[in-house]
């Protein structure tokens, strides 16, 4: 049973369980019933373009006082919703998919170089069996190979 205090004349707003709607309505009578079982108090609401009035308690959804009220309750079940999905997203995607997080490339220690396409057809070798950080300091660079040939062509005005 509602335990709310409404007042004749007062404007509610009511969002129905099944649909996705709000009616404003407005209160007509505030009957007070004392009976065997009790204290019963009852409210009848007037509903726009009605000539009938319904019994409030008998409405089945949720009823506000302001408009405000009904602003709040909505956004915080679309929060809800929209967290429900996102999370039921997070779980699939974990589920089916894997992350780069998850899937880095570590070289086994077996691997002394990589292969690291560079673009343009040209292919590096990283040699990964020593540590760079641990290496001698006495070990010489190895030096850039040396082109040959002639040198490339300039292109432009001349």
């Amino acid at each position: 049973m509602n335990k709310e205090e409404y007042k004749v004349g007062q404007i509610l707003y009511l969002i129905q369980s099944n649909k996705f709607s709000i009616a404003p309505v407005q209160v007509v009578e505030h009957i007070t019933k004392t009976t065997l079982r009790g204290v019963e108090t009852v409210y009848n609401v007037a509903v726009p373009g009605g000539e009938e009035t319904i019994e409030l308690s008998e409405f089945n959804g949720s009823v506000f006082k302001t408009i405000t009220e009904v602003r709040s309750h909505m956004l915080e079940n679309a929060h809800r919703s929209i967290d429900d999905l996102i999370n039921k997203c997070v779980v699939k995607s974990e589920e089916y998919f894997s992350t780069p997080e998850t899937e880095l490339y570590v070289p086994s220690a077996e691997e002394e170089t990589l292969q690291v396409d560079l673009g343009n057809g040209q292919v590096g070798r990283i040699n990964i069996s020593q540590d760079p950080l641990s290496a001698e300091e006495s070990e010489e660079p190895t030096p850039a190979p040396r082109r040959r040939g002639r040198p490339p062509k300039k292109v432009g005005k001349k």
